[in-house]
């Protein structure tokens, strides 16, 4: 019986598979032990219906009645029919890395509010250190000046008097010995030698006296010069009334106080106070008169005071946070100045010898200029510092910026006075940058006003420094004493040192204690590269560099032409461009944030007290001991963009004034936003919530489809006569070869396909029709055959080519036969044979070279053993039905989600990560050699006129080259390949645009050879990347995998996660064994010899350049050991483990919903394919009894050209067409199936469904909810899939043009949108609009300010913000 005789009927096929279900009944647990056949489908669907719908009872017949019963609400997610997985052995507990993005942003907030608070409190210290210090220093000048003015007058007068102190003592030194001369000179004999020599002596001793008085009086008449030069000291009555003072012993003296004072008078003593008081009446100089000479010895002439507020404390407030009902309020408190805990050093607030410091009452104010000009005006440093100009206002209405005469938003209040804006730009420029603004200003007026005083004072203070040194030295007669000699001028110098030593000392500290803390608020303010640093300390996984890339110039260029050309949606409602910016790249954010901090520097009002988007940013104490506090914008920065299965992640650095903290804004998969994470807490959440498009502008897909499909009726009339011809000659061509196929063969099959798709060619059906039909398409059984039929299809595939050893053998010994006549011709061409019988002999030879020489019956056995040989190899998949797990009630978790589809994968063999042969180093480098040689230039090496390498000429590049190959195909299996990718892209794209406009051949030619090689090279780097990620999968890193976990909100879809990119790295144990592989084949190359290479071509002398690639192929499989297998062997419970922890924590246990169970099934029923290996291999030895017509060649006189694909074509059709003999088993459950319906988003879990029961829900709501589902479930699904009115889109959007356009047309008319919002009317606002209701997150085309919804947004975003930074909410 020939192969298209060979359909085995239904009820063979039905019996052979009882009996293989009965040798298999405890594998596949089916209890059939009572029925002797099975005649009839009955048993089947009871039996797997028993098994796996919940367990319920064996029924004839399945009805509604009884589906609903099985609606079980049994959770089934942790069986799993063909993986014995254990859930008990997955790790599904919380981790806790599951929020280690969160934690770094804890861990960082928690540092930052404990620096953002010692930056307060060394704010506030630094501002009254500073005051302090204006006043302070100007001392500082009277000190060191009286230090030097002391150590002048010393060391004008000490020298000099000690001088004269010397001549005189030489002076009776001579004098004594002169008088002992004398006597000696007296007692000598008259006229004797010794009288005449002591007679010598003694004159020069005369002479040397007389020296030594004319050098006293010299040095007498310079102190008496000097003297005279120095005023108070030529003062002879002043001089007179001390020394008779000293003389006499008399301590008092009327005389004395008075010439003092008159000196005091006579150096301006009265001006210079004034002048003290014209810089700071903070500052105070009295003179120390006094009637006793002792007084001026013990203290200062001169005595200063400084009266100053808030040396103890200041009246301070604190802003505090309640976690529980998120709000803030204001506390006094007083706050500590001196001995304060942040401060290192406090003596500068102590008395010195001539200084008086005392704490000043709050009430009490302070003049001078470096007041009046500078600190009593930071009491309102806006209003005081700055002019309306330089701010941007104006109160003259008629100055009104042009962009805001017609908007309500023109003015702004600035403390108790409210000012019309006369330049937006500027007012929000100064404010954006109001700190360095202030700090410029300040130091401006600190030159222009508060130096030109202090140097006054200071010079006045120099001036009176030297009368005082010089009326306290006059009196310790520093011109007429030696300093070692007279106590009251010892007492006066020490007391003169030791007041200038502890005024430095104390002014030192002071002024070190200030660079300490400006030193350390620097250290501590947070900035940009400072918070980004601090959060990849915390976790340099989450937040790496990596997260920070930014597009590259040409998409720049690109990008800033689209960037914002449609705000309102004109043309991105139909489109965007797929390649610009979105939310899960920086760049977006980077944008994003500019059209923000243009909304945040509006100063609109929330109430009296409060600005909407300005919280306080910057404060400071007064003179007067209290708080300034000034609302600031929030400048938003974008560090760090995190894509994740929760939504999307961006941290964001808000800039308050001096306040600096980052933020995490959140977009949640169900579309919430929120700042999760603040130094505060999290914000509430924000953002349009409800649909964002017009129900006006929707129409059900179902009914756009019907209408399109009646206006599409004959399409194929409408086309032009060649297309039409064209498809009539297809058409005739195949309807012939189907009447040439036998009726139910596979061919036949395969050709009734080909037919059907060329009709549905010339169809006219839409897109809108086609995918009415793939959403309303029943489940049956014809696609769950033919879902079977691919997958066994790409399981052939996998496992390759048949051995075809069998055939092989018979095809060698065929050639060994032929080969043997062909010697046997060549003897008798050789041979003394007459012509006559040469020629008959040849006849006869090559007749018998004709034929093979081998029966027919030994050829259809190697046939018949090399077909079953590899259909041994074949394993088939399992159905599942239905296959929509949308139709089970409760639907699966991911968790089983994943078990399923890792059984359907191994099931089907498509990718079995546990196979072997998948793992083989020497199969793996096979595999890679084909696409590998592609990109390794062979051809330059020099061939000779035949085309063809000498060997001996190039053996060594000959071995280059094969260290080439083998060294590419070694890299790209380790994943080491390196390559721009954005380069060769590039590149790709000009090939193919210089190829569609080439149009000489050759020219065209060559490109597309330059566009292959390119092309290769990119599929190369792509699998090596993949090699990479495949390597790296070691239990290790699977642990670290599976340890990863999530936490979700209740309501969010798993079709709604976005993927987390993970950077997989193989360790170097990971790519041993390439590396191996490697290193193995190299020393062989390396190895070879001239001889050597000549050997392995065969021993030939001459090569062609493609058996380069062969050579390799041979090497390889020779040199490789098959035992080199890679190490990272798994297994499907290893697949599952690894992913077990995402998704066990976002497994939400579902419960069923009673009103959908008649239309649902709780579990889906499997039916394993195998059961059919027993029949399908009988009836194939069977069908092989008579292979006639079954090949594509003939076996008995072609049998030399049957190749292994030929086998493997013969085994695909059979089993193919056996499939379709299950049709009919499995159709009454598909008439079953096809009732059920979808519950894809109706579907509630436990916790979702206790929150539905909860204020301010209720039962009703639920019941309304259900009652919806209801009526969704028993509609076709496209009909509650909406389409856009595209007449009524077009209409909508002649709207935005003659409307919405010019009134947003204006660049500061985003105002406009964030006045209307400020004051609670954003949804009026929304319906100008005639197509959407909201646009949180406009796409790159609508990111611009004047679209209006953004805006809206904008507003939210900030406003809750501002609720949870700045140092205070209100700025009074």
């Amino acid at each position: 019986m020939s192969c298209e005789n060979k359909k085995a009927s239904l009820d063979e096929l039905i019996i052979d598979i009882s009996k293989d279900i009965e040798l298999n009944q405890k594998e596949l647990g089916f209890d059939i032990s009572n029925l002797t056949s099975i005649d009839s489908l009955k048993g089947i669907i009871d039996e797997l219906t028993s098994q796996d719908l919940c367990k319920s009872p064996s029924n004839p017949v399945f009805s509604m009645e009884q589906l609903s019963e099985v609606g079980c609400d049994k959770d089934s997610s942790n069986e799993l029919p063909n993986i014995n997985v254990n859930l008990g052995d997955i790790n599904t507990s919380a981790n806790e890395k599951s929020h280690s993005c969160q934690d770094a942003l804890n861990k960082a907030n928690i540092i930052l509010k404990a620096e953002q608070e010692e930056y307060s409190d060394l704010n506030i210290l630094l501002q009254k250190l500073l005051e302090y210090q204006d006043n302070y220093k100007v001392l500082n000048e009277y000190y060191v000046e009286r230090s030097k003015e002391s150590a002048r007058l010393l060391n004008l007068f000490q020298p000099i008097l000690k001088e004269i102190r010397r001549l005189e003592n030489l002076y009776q030194e001579v004098l004594a010995e002169r008088s002992d001369i004398l006597v000696q000179r007296n007692s000598a004999s008259y006229f004797s030698a010794e009288r005449s020599a002591l007679t010598d002596t003694y004159n020069k001793l005369s002479l040397e006296l007389n020296t030594i008085s004319n050098e006293k009086s010299e040095s007498e008449n310079e102190l008496s010069s000097v003297t005279s030069q120095e005023d108070i000291f030529s003062d002879t009555g002043f001089s007179s009334a001390v020394s008779s003072l000293f003389d006499t012993g008399t301590n008092y003296s009327s005389y004395f106080y008075y010439a003092v004072n008159n000196f005091l008078d006579a150096a301006g003593f009265s001006q210079i106070k004034n002048s003290i008081e014209q810089y700071s009446t903070c500052v105070k100089a009295n003179s120390n008169l006094s009637y006793n000479v002792n007084t001026y010895i013990e203290t200062p002439i001169i005595e200063f005071s400084i009266d100053f507020i808030g040396i103890n404390f200041i009246k301070s407030q604190k802003d505090l946070y309640n976690e529980e009902t998120g709000k803030r309020t204001n506390v006094d408190f007083n706050f500590k100045i001196k001995d304060n805990p942040r401060l290192l050093k406090n003596d500068y607030f102590n008395n010195t010898p001539g200084l008086n410091i005392t704490n000043a009452s709050f009430d009490k104010t302070f003049s001078g200029v470096l007041y009046e000009e500078y600190y009593n005006k930071l009491n309102d440093p806006i209003n005081n510092l700055f002019s309306l100009n330089e701010r941007g206002l104006t109160s003259t209405e008629s100055l009104i910026d042009t962009n805001l005469k017609d908007k309500t938003f023109n003015k702004k209040r600035e403390g108790s006075s409210e000012y019309y804006i006369q330049d937006q730009q500027k007012l929000e420029s100064f404010y954006e940058n109001f700190e360095i603004n202030l700090a410029n200003k300040k130091e401006l007026i600190r030159n222009e006003k508060v130096k030109p005083a202090f140097s006054l004072v200071s010079l006045n203070l120099k001036k009176l420094a030297r009368v005082d040194i010089k009326l306290l030295l006059m009196i310790g007669g520093a011109n007429v004493n030696i300093l070692d000699e007279s106590n009251n001028l010892s007492t006066i110098v020490e007391s003169i040192s030791a007041s200038q030593e502890d005024f430095i000392t104390k002014i030192t500290n002071l002024e070190s204690e200030i660079s300490r803390i400006k030193l350390r608020m620097k250290e501590i303010k947070p900035t940009s590269d400072r918070v980004k640093s601090l959060l990849i300390e915390f976790d340099s996984n989450c937040f790496s560099k990596e997260n920070l890339e930014v597009s590259d110039s040409l998409l720049e260029k690109k990008a800033e032409d689209i960037k914002g050309n449609d705000p309102f949606g004109i043309d991105s409602l139909n489109e965007t461009d797929p390649t610009m910016p979105t939310l899960l790249d920086l760049k977006y954010w980077l944008e994003f944030s500019k059209v923000l901090n243009k909304v945040a520097l509006l100063p609109l009002p929330e109430n009296p007290t409060t600005l909407r988007y300005w919280p306080v940013g910057l404060f400071f104490p007064t003179p007067a001991g209290t708080l300034i506090k000034i609302p600031l914008p929030i400048i938003w920065i974008p560090l760090i963009v995190i894509p994740s299965p929760t939504g999307v992640i961006v941290v964001f650095l808000t800039i308050n004034g001096i306040f600096i903290s980052p933020i995490m804004f959140t977009i949640n998969a169900t579309g919430t936003k929120q700042h999760l994470l603040t130094v505060r807490g999290p914000s509430k959440q924000f953002g349009y919530s409800g649909d964002s498009i017009s129900d006006l502008l929707k129409i059900p897909l179902n009914i756009v489809a019907a209408k399109k499909s009646v206006l599409n009726k004959g399409l194929l009339s409408k086309l032009p006569e060649n297309e039409k011809e064209e498809y009539e000659i297809k058409l005739e061509a195949l309807e012939k070869k189907l009447s040439k196929a036998k009726p139910e063969s596979y061919k036949y099959k395969r050709i009734q396909i080909k037919i059907s798709d060329l009709k549905e060619s010339v169809s006219g059906k839409s897109e809108d029709e086609k995918t009415v039909e793939a959403l309303d398409k029943k489940e049956s059984a014809e696609d769950a055959i033919n879902k079977a039929k691919d997958s066994i299809k790409d399981k052939m595939n996998q496992l390759g080519e048949p051995e075809f050893l069998n055939s092989l053998n018979i095809q060698n010994e065929i050639e060994n036969i032929r080969l043997q006549k062909r010697k046997e011709i060549d003897e008798v061409y050789k041979s003394d044979l007459s012509p006559k019988e040469k020629r008959k002999k040849l006849k006869t030879l090559r007749n018998e070279l004709k034929k093979e020489g081998i029966s027919k019956e030994s050829k259809e056995e190697a046939i018949k053993k090399d077909v079953m040989e590899f259909f041994e190899k074949l394993k088939l998949p399992s159905i599942k039905i239905p296959a929509d797990s949308t139709k089970l009630n409760p639907p699966p978790t991911p968790l089983s989600q994943l078990k399923e589809s890792t059984e359907e994968s191994i099931s089907d063999y498509k990718n079995d990560p546990t196979a072997d042969r998948n793992r083989i180093v020497k199969d793996m480098m096979k595999r890679e050699l084909p696409s590998i040689s592609d990109l390794i230039n062979i051809n330059d090496i020099p061939v000779n006129s035949k085309n063809r390498i000498v060997i001996s000429d190039s053996y060594l590049k000959i071995k280059d080259k094969l260290n080439q190959i083998n060294e590419a195909i070694i890299d790209t299996l380790k994943g080491s390949v390196n390559l721009n990718t954005k380069q060769i892209e590039t590149k790709i794209e000009e090939l193919k645009k210089d190829i569609s406009l080439e149009e000489n051949r050759t020219a065209k030619r060559k490109l597309k050879t330059s566009l292959r090689k390119e092309e290769s090279i990119l599929n190369n780097y792509n699998k090596s990347e993949e090699f990479k990620k495949d390597n790296s999968l070691n239990k290790d890193k699977r642990k670290e995998i599976s340890d990863v976990k999530f936490k979700f909100n209740a309501f969010k879809r798993l079709d709604e996660m976005l993927p987390t990119k993970v950077d997989f790295l193989p360790s170097k144990s990971d790519i041993l064994p390439i590396t191996q592989a490697g290193s193995l084949l190299k020393t062989y190359i390396d190895s070879l010899k001239l001889n050597d290479v000549k050997s392995i071509f065969g021993g030939a002398d001459e090569i062609t350049v493609s058996s380069i690639q062969d050579v390799y192929f041979n090497i390889l499989n020779k040199e490789i050991p098959n035992d080199l297998i890679m190490k990272n062997e798994t297994s499907a419970k290893d697949i599952l483990k690894s992913s077990s922890g995402v998704l066990s924590s976002i497994a939400i246990p579902s419960k069923s919903i009673n009103l959908l169970k008649p239309f649902t099934m709780s579990k889906k029923i499997p039916i394993d394919l195998n059961m059919l290996m027993g029949p399908l291999r009988k009836k194939i030895e069977n069908d092989m009894q008579n292979l006639n017509g079954c090949l594509p060649v003939d076996i008995d006189n072609n049998f030399s050209n049957l190749n292994p694909t030929d086998i493997k074509v013969y085994l695909e059709d059979s089993i193919l067409s056996k499939l379709d003999d299950l049709l009919s088993i499995i159709s009454p459950i598909y008439a079953i199936i096809s009732f059920l319906k979808s519950t894809k988003g109706i579907n509630l879990s436990q916790s979702q469904i206790s929150s539905f029961l909860k204020p301010p829900f209720g039962s009703l709501d639920f019941a309304l909810f259900t009652a919806d589902a209801l009526i969704k479930i028993n509609s076709p699904n496209s009909a509650n899939m909406p389409s856009f009115n595209l007449e009524a889109l077009q209409k909508a959007k002649s709207v935005i043009d003659e409307v919405v356009s010019p009134i947003m047309d204006n660049p500061a008319s985003y105002i406009i949108p964030a006045s209307t919002a400020s004051i609670g009317l954003s949804d009026t606002l929304r319906v100008f609009h005639p197509v959407m209701k909201a646009d949180d997150i406009p796409p790159w085309e609508r990111l611009s300010s004047r679209n209006f919804l953004f805006v809206l947004f904008l507003d939210e975003f900030i406003s809750e913000a501002a609720k949870k930074v700045g140092f205070f909410r209100s700025f009074i």
